[in-house]
């Protein structure tokens, strides 16, 4: 069985590899790889907590204007419960990756997306 950072270290040596690999003319290819192969490797673990965030904030979105403007909509404690806990768990991954790059990057893209 491979352990959990295992992969994201295979990752890392992959594009090293293929960084290296062609010193005089390296190919496109290889060097788009490389890149790729690195953003995987040191964020798999950032990548997944920016992606259950935006879910949250999604999914929290939605349910706020559903309590604040339809009339018809019927809230139970159990549903309740369940929202604050998935705000619980955003804010938890929020504060494990908000210092990282693609953290700010996607803080920034939601403050001036129109």
């Amino acid at each position: 069985m491979v352990q959990a950072m295992t992969f994201p270290k295979d990752l890392l040596e992959q594009a090293n590899y293929l960084a290296r690999r062609e010193r005089r003319k390296p190919k496109q290819a290889s060097l788009r790889r490389t890149v790729k192969e690195e953003f995987s490797g040191q964020s798999a673990q950032t990548v997944m907590d920016l992606q259950k965030v935006a879910d949250a904030f999604i999914r929290l979105q939605d349910f706020r204007h559903k309590a604040d403007y339809d009339n018809t909509f019927t809230l139970t404690h159990t549903e309740a419960l369940r929202q604050i806990a998935l705000a619980s768990d955003a804010f938890a991954s929020w504060s494990a990756i908000r210092k990282e790059k693609i953290a700010q990057d996607y803080l920034l893209a939601l403050l001036i997306h129109r």
